[in-house]
Parts: C-alpha cells; sequence; structure tokens
C-alpha cells in the first residue's frame, strides 16, 4: 500500500518534529464503511482498531512509521489529545492546485502549520490551543457541494502527510482567532434578512436562555455564561463572544443583549459601564460590534417543524412513552448529517439530565428523581418521534 519511496512526513519540518515527541499516532488503512470508503485507525503495536478515546491504543512516531514501512497501512496519523486542533478543510484544492477562496480566507486567519490531505483536495490545519467540542459546518456557496469545515481537539485524529501548503507557517502556532471563530461557526447561523428585533424573538428571557444552553453549540455558551474564559485570548474577547451569541438570540435587540449580559458571570460593572473614548460606554460598543458581525438572528419555526420525541417503554403504546424536549427539525437533520458525532450531539440533548452511561460497567443508568436505575436488556434507550 505504501507508494512513495520518499515520504513526505518524514521530512524535518519543526510542526511535525514537535508531534513526533509525543505517543499519540496510529497507523491508518482504507476501508469500505456503510457503502463509502473511510480511514479506519490503527494500533500500529496490535494491528487493532485504535480508539481515540483510549491512548493505550495508540504509539509513538517510531512505531507507526515501522507498522506504516511493513505495507499493511495507507498512511499514519495524530490522535488529539486535547492538546492541539485540527482544523480540516474537506473539498477546497482543485485539480489544477489552486485553494477555494472560502479555504484560502480560513489560511490567512489561522495562522499556523497547514498540509494537503491524503487526497489533495483538502486541507488540514494545526492550531496551539483547544475548543469546547468538536463541529463541522457545510460552507454555503462553496464550488464543491460538499465542502466543510471541521474542529477538532479530541476524540478525533489527523491524516499526517507531510505534504506542506506553501504559505503557511512551518511550525504549530496559537492563534488568537481560534476561539471567535469557533464561536462564530457553532453559533447557528440560518439566513435572514438582518432587520429590526422582531416579537418572533420576545419570548421570555428565561425561555431563551434555555434555548442557548441547549443549542447545539451550548457548551460554549454556557461556559462563558459562567464567566470561563479558558478559551479565549482574554476576557475582553470572551465578552464579544457571548455578545455575538446573544446577538443572535435577541434578533439583535441592544437592550436586551445588554440586561441578559448583566446577568451573566462575566459581567464586570466596572469596566462594562466604563466610558470609552467613541462616547459610549465599553458595553454598549462591544454590542455594537457583536450586531455589525451579522452572523444572522434565531427566528422560532413554525408550527409543524418541530419534533415531539418519547422513549418508548418496553411492553406499552407509543403514546404512553415518556415525552422528551421538543426539537427543532432543522437540529435533528443537522445532526443526522454529522452521523455518529451527530446522533450523539442529539441523544445528548434529548437524554440531558436523564440518563448516563456507566463506562466502567457498560450500562446506562436512568434517573428516577432519588436515585438511578440500570436500563436492563438494553443497549440504551430507544427513541420515537413524530411530527
Amino acid at each position: 500500500m505504501n507508494q512513495h519511496a520518499d515520504i513526505a512526513y518524514t521530512r524535518n519540518i519543526p510542526a511535525l518534529e514537535e508531534l513526533q515527541a509525543r505517543p499519540q499516532w496510529v497507523c491508518w488503512r482504507k476501508e469500505q464503511r456503510k457503502g463509502k470508503l473511510t480511514k479506519v485507525p490503527y494500533n500500529p503495536l496490535t494491528g487493532k482498531w485504535a480508539q481515540s478515546d483510549n491512548p493505550q491504543t495508540w504509539a509513538s512516531y517510531t512505531q507507526a512509521i515501522q507498522a506504516q514501512g511493513a505495507g499493511k497501512y495507507d498512511g499514519i496519523g495524530y490522535m488529539f489529545h486535547r492538546d492541539y486542533t485540527g482544523v480540516d478543510l474537506d473539498h477546497c484544492v482543485n485539480e489544477d492546485g489552486s485553494i477555494d477562496p472560502w479555504a484560502q480566507a480560513y489560511l490567512d486567519r489561522l495562522k499556523s502549520y497547514a498540509e494537503y490531505s491524503p487526497s489533495n483536495t483538502g486541507i488540514h490545519i494545526l492550531v496551539r490551543g483547544t475548543v469546547p467540542s468538536g463541529l463541522r459546518r457545510r460552507v454555503p456557496g462553496a464550488p464543491h457541494p460538499e465542502a466543510a469545515i471541521e474542529m477538532y481537539c479530541e476524540r478525533r485524529y489527523f491524516t499526517v502527510t507531510g505534504a506542506h501548503v506553501e504559505g503557511t507557517p512551518t511550525t504549530i502556532e496559537a492563534c488568537p482567532v481560534l476561539a471567535p471563530l469557533y464561536t462564530q461557526l457553532s453559533t447557528p447561523n440560518k439566513p435572514q434578512q438582518r432587520a429590526a428585533p422582531s416579537g418572533d424573538v420576545s419570548t421570555s428571557d428565561e425561555a431563551l436562555l434555555v434555548k442557548a444552553m441547549h443549542a447545539k453549540n451550548g457548551a460554549a455558551f454556557r461556559a462563558l455564561w459562567q464567566g470561563n474564559i479558558s478559551s479565549y485570548v482574554s476576557q475582553s474577547e470572551a465578552e464579544l463572544a457571548l455578545c455575538n451569541m446573544l446577538a443572535f438570540w435577541t434578533g439583535n435587540d441592544a437592550h436586551r443583549i445588554d440586561r441578559l449580559f448583566r446577568r451573566s458571570a462575566l459581567y464586570r460593572r466596572d469596566k462594562w459601564d466604563r466610558p470609552a473614548r467613541s462616547g459610549e460606554t465599553y458595553g454598549q460598543g462591544t454590542i455594537a460590534r457583536a450586531i455589525a458581525a451579522g452572523i444572522g438572528t434565531y427566528t422560532p419555526h413554525p408550527q409543524g417543524k418541530i419534533i415531539q420525541f418519547r422513549r418508548k417503554l418496553e411492553g406499552t403504546p407509543l403514546e404512553e412513552g415518556v415525552a422528551l424536549p421538543e426539537t427543532e427539525l432543522d437540529f435533528v437533520l443537522e445532526c443526522l448529517h454529522d452521523e455518529e458525532e451527530g446522533d450523539a450531539g442529539l441523544y445528548a440533548h434529548l437524554f440531558r439530565g436523564k440518563c448516563v452511561y456507566d463506562h466502567t460497567e457498560g450500562m446506562w443508568y436512568e434517573w428516577q428523581g432519588h436515585h438511578a436505575d440500570h436500563l436492563a436488556g438494553m443497549g440504551h434507550p430507544s427513541l420515537v418521534a413524530g411530527l
């Protein structure tokens, strides 16, 4: 399977030399999974599947190279372990080698080591730092219909080719724009005309906060709301990120953004109400920047686009199943598109606070209000849904 005598990833590139010092390497091989070719990771030492959450199934760089040299694998890869963030730009390189403008824009913003994917149709960027969770987003209007951007810092691996993208650094850099870029991509962006705040988003502050905290980027919102700025370079950057999210959920209502922000753990009165050189306060300026970013605004779905899930109990009719949170159809479709990760996102949304998986025993438990019962005879709770 090794088609090239001069393997690019053995070259002395500072970024790869840094990775080579860590025992987080695997081999990979193309295999058919669910009707399509997938790069399946393998433990270089045992030849068994490598597990993204089990460092015992990874190996050193030297061990991965030796296994790769035996000819049984198509390449090697690096497992992320909340040490770096990998940014995957899918379907952005053309046959003539040119890079689509949307991908070049990300390369210009994330000034760190980048290399071409094994197929030479995508680009991988390695950035120092982490993101709250993984994400995948399609790129609307891109030349290729399947163009997408992905971000991961754990439970995933990157194939490594060493085919450096000319014009990008040869080192892995810390990029201050990583956190705000993640916030921008993880905030639901439903196209619509920018307009004055409408009554459609005039639900109570409490209801709006619940929606924000249980959205797909809810983990990032909750972290900021609770004052956690560990994913950001500065307090000011974190404050702007929270205002960006609030702008989306409030329909760019500046007064409401201000009211909600003052309830968050990020609020500091002496800083928020401090006059700035422009004559406005620091808080007013931050809100204005968030609204000007134009990341879109939230619009509740009309009737008929909400799914009511129920957990079907064994031996009972559907209508007697346990009611779960009503869920927006677009969110469900987006989860289904993201395959296994999307399934996990939907499951976490529906069973948040209700079910827990014990990795030690390999069993599911359901909280009954005072104690947790083992879900006997079930790999996991079953779901049924209706429009």
